[in-house]
């Protein structure tokens, strides 16, 4: 990927280097996806967090 520019207040552009990445979690139900994932982001652990899936 190419680096992204940013613009800070006050001065030029910077060539501050932003990744995206997409993460694909697969695995049976009842695993802990969606709670690793939650973990992740949120930097938060819910045991216990339903989500709607394929049966």
């Amino acid at each position: 990927m190419a680096p992204r520019r940013t613009q800070q207040v006050g001065a030029g552009p910077s060539m501050e280097q932003t990744y995206i990445s997409k993460v694909v979690l697969l695995g049976s139900m009842a695993l802990g996806k969606s709670s690793i994932a939650f973990c992740y982001v949120k930097n938060d652990f819910r045991e216990s967090m339903p989500t709607v899936g394929y049966k």
